[in-house]
């Protein structure tokens, strides 16, 4: 049986926000092992599965597509690794998609190009649509990032690719982020520059991330479609 790739798509929400990228793995390998998922592993002197995940997730901020790329070494039925997963795997992680591929398929990080995100806050927070907008049409928005007693001047207006600010019930608003992934993926510093707040007090507030997108689409074209992973 020729090698295949199992693309997943997983949510992550709740308390498990707080888990980090690694115990994150650490817990997919033990769920894997223990539904007895035919997984590939590296060659060499210490072999481990061939799975890779999307760019890590910042810890307390859920993720409602989050990605996994994993080898095989055989066919399986996607509705009952899904079924099996979801069995297994603790509160607020759940698999809401799974498909798959060839192995000569593109590989997840060739896919991923731009990330999505929202963020969610009240009236506190000095958000306007002139100061979004006065953001986007700016060439450079710099920011001071201080970094072993250094301090380093960054624009963070590079690689913010889309803002919009959404007006929801009472006194809270929701904005929408969509950064490009090689240039920028810190949403916390681009809050930061928009409300003066430090990128510490933004990282509280409620963030998620919504969803990733391909290099090759028409019209910003989800990555995902149907909650299945498209393989340009």
């Amino acid at each position: 049986m020729d090698p295949i790739k199992l693309n997943l798509i997983y949510s992550k929400t709740g308390l498990i926000r707080f888990t980090s990228h690694r115990d994150l793995m650490r817990m997919f390998f033990r769920v894997f092992s223990k539904i007895e998922l035919p997984l590939r592993y590296s060659e060499g002197y210490s072999p481990h599965p061939r799975v890779t995940f999307c760019p890590p997730l910042k810890v307390g901020m859920e993720g409602m597509n989050e990605l996994m790329e994993v080898h095989l070494t055989g066919l399986v039925e996607t509705e009952r690794i899904i079924e099996n997963l979801n069995a297994a795997l603790p509160a607020g992680m759940k698999i809401e998609g799974a498909s798959l591929a060839g192995e000569d398929s593109p590989a997840l990080g060739k896919l991923i190009s731009e990330v999505e995100y929202s963020v969610s806050f009240s009236e506190l927070l000095p958000v306007t649509d002139q100061i979004v907008d006065g953001f986007m049409a700016a060439d450079e928005v710099e920011i001071e990032r201080v970094r072993k007693d250094k301090i380093k001047v960054v624009n963070i207006r590079r690689g913010v690719e889309r803002l919009k600010l959404l007006n929801s019930s009472g006194d809270r608003a929701k904005l929408i982020m969509v950064l490009l992934l090689e240039k920028n993926n810190r949403p916390y510093d681009v809050l930061s520059a928009l409300s003066g707040w430090g990128s510490k007090g933004v990282a509280g507030l409620k963030w998620i991330r919504e969803g990733f997108y391909g290099p090759d689409y028409e019209g910003r074209k989800r990555l995902l479609n149907n909650q299945i992973p498209i393989i340009y």
